[in-house]
């Protein structure tokens, strides 16, 4: 498994430990698993787990070269090779090695250029860059989290991409006691970066205040808009920063909605994570998020603070899903489902190589 990012790197998030799930359960089947992933200081260049191996190298920038360097020197070691693309590839299957190669895709960038990068680099990077870096798949099987980047991938010519499907690495931690707010609270639980629109989020709520004058809003998660976000937020929004497993359940459980506003998402585990606790999500009907919403019988708006905002009024005032059970795993599949689908696309690789 080729990525930018393992799990230990300081900035993992939804798709590295949805990757270090995956492989444990490879692993648990019995499979002999190898992640290269990108260096950093603190980290050791190789080190073996009790799931897989890590190798790591180059910087975010260099570690696409780098990767590509390793895999011509050890690929007569493995059966398969995965390049996970998050955003810009590997381009192993371009590489003409003597071993199958399967694109993994979360997620495609797209509208998330102008949020990550600066004009003209991200009307560059979507326009010219990443259409090229997809095209260049059109020829190897590849697996995407949802069926909104499976779709995405056919627009750009990937034949039948595999689905895997959303899944929780690990259950919500349970609150010691479920204490749920009388008076209405909402809760986003969100990496502070741009394209999660957190401010998209903040605006909806103070439209729906205008009808329900004691609604709160808490924030949970930090990033490098914490600061921009908090001082321009007014008094009833309480950012809580990034916390730990038992806190965040609190917050979730004690929230009468979540609120998801990202532009795109590989499928949205924090829509499933709060549905497990029972928590209903309200979120722009965005590609990711209509995945992990409609599984977890949540609630889409159209992409603004105003319809949002509307929704936001009539749900809580409604008290919307006020006693339902939440579907099983919040809507998510087993890793023993997704780990089938994963094993039956390598034995395909396998089986189209040999014959």
């Amino acid at each position: 498994m080729f990525s930018w990012r393992d799990l230990q790197h300081r900035r993992a998030g939804g798709a590295e430990t949805y990757t270090h799930s995956l492989l444990r359960e490879m692993q648990h089947r019995g499979h002999e698993v190898t992640w290269f992933a990108s260096a950093l200081d603190q980290l050791p260049s190789w080190k073996t787990g009790p799931y897989y191996s890590v190798v790591r190298a180059g910087s975010s920038l260099t570690v696409y070269s780098q990767g590509r360097k390793w895999a011509k020197k050890n690929w007569g070691e493995f059966d398969v090779l995965i390049d996970q693309v998050n955003t810009v590839p590997f381009g192993l299957n371009r590489l003409n090695l003597d071993v199958p190669v399967l694109g993994l895709f979360y997620q495609t960038a797209e509208d998330v250029w102008p949020y990550n990068s600066p004009w003209p680099v991200s009307w560059i990077g979507r326009r010219m860059l990443e259409p090229r870096w997809l095209r260049s798949f059109s020829d190897t099987p590849c697996l995407a989290l949802s069926e909104s980047t499976a779709l995405a991938l056919e627009r750009f010519g990937v034949k039948d991409p595999t689905i895997l499907g959303g899944a929780l690495s690990d259950m919500p931690a349970s609150p010691a006691v479920v204490v749920k707010s009388p008076s209405p609270r909402v809760v986003a639980l969100s990496r502070l970066v741009g394209y999660k629109r957190v401010d998209h989020v903040i605006e909806a709520v103070a439209r729906a205040r205008r009808l329900i004058s004691d609604l709160e809003l808490d924030v949970v998660g930090d990033g490098p808009l914490r600061r921009r976000l908090e001082a321009s937020a007014p008094n009833w929004v309480v950012f809580h920063g990034a916390v730990d497993e038992c806190r965040k359940s609190e917050l979730l459980a004690a929230s009468w909605f979540h609120i998801a506003c990202s532009v795109r998402e590989g499928w949205g585990l924090t829509v499933t994570e709060a549905s497990v606790l029972g928590v209903p999500t309200i979120a722009y009907a965005a590609p990711g998020l209509v995945d992990s919403v409609t599984a977890a019988q949540g609630y889409l708006a159209p992409q603004s603070p105003t319809a949002l905002g509307d929704m936001i009024v009539d749900l809580v005032e409604s008290r919307a899903h006020e006693g339902d059970e939440p579907p099983p795993l919040g809507g998510a599949l087993s890793w023993t489902q997704i780990a089938d689908t994963f094993e039956e696309a390598l034995v395909s690789a396998l089986a189209s190589t040999s014959t």
